[in-house]
């Protein structure tokens, strides 16, 4: 309950909880109601290393990502990112040093917690190609959230279409965005608001001379 263990407690209003690896509960006096937002996460790698079979495949990580934000790792192939990404989500776990989130809790205390709060956007796309962006995100919005009004899909929607950078974009078939078209899928993600959001990209050069395009 609140993030802290509990085997028995009397509930208040506001109190939030969560049951094993369900998403978390708010208890509002009288009932309890699923809880599909989250703040960003603040998540940190303190001198993270991996070995395997005695041969050290990354060492001395130390990186913060703020809440909120998104960061790109860019590195040749066996630089280890993928390594990094799966410590990060807590799918794979270090050898040596630490991987923290929120205010220093040690996701090897709570790995039953982590990987609720972490989404993962694969390298595929999840999207109908036929349609525009706006259509994805409002046909994904109401598989996602059946619970909201049409008018809080929406908001969330914009929300989702704001954090990518494709309002302007709404319109246009997926098909015709050309490198733009890879933010459909996680502005997709973005609807549930997670708190963590691992993702990877197959084109990582195309990925870099975006980037140096500003």
């Amino acid at each position: 309950m609140n993030g802290a263990r509990i085997k028995k407690v009397i509930l208040r209003p506001g109190d939030s909880i969560r049951i094993g690896s369900s998403p978390p509960y708010r208890f509002d006096g009288e009932t309890l109601d699923v809880s599909l937002e989250g703040a960003g996460m603040t998540i940190a790698l303190k001198d993270v290393g991996i070995t395997r079979d005695g041969r050290t495949l990354i060492q001395n990580i130390n990186l913060t990502i703020p809440a909120d934000s998104f960061v790109g790792v860019l590195g040749p192939s066996g630089a280890g990112k993928s390594l990094m990404l799966g410590t990060l989500s807590s799918t794979m776990l270090p050898t040596a040093g630490a991987v923290e989130f929120d205010d220093g809790q040690k996701v090897l205390d709570h790995l039953d917690l982590l990987p609720v709060e972490a989404w993962h956007r694969h390298a595929g796309d999840i999207v109908y190609t036929d349609l525009t962006v706006q259509e994805n995100l409002d046909f994904a919005a109401e598989i996602r959230l059946p619970d909201f009004s049409p008018t809080d899909r929406a908001e969330r929607v914009d929300f989702a279409l704001e954090a990518v950078g494709l309002l302007e974009h709404r319109p246009r078939r997926w098909d015709s965005l050309g490198r733009a078209a890879k933010r459909v899928s996680v502005a997709i993600e973005l609807l549930l608001q997670p708190r963590l959001l691992p993702a990877r990209r197959t084109n990582e050069a195309g990925w870099i001379r975006e980037c140096r395009r500003g």
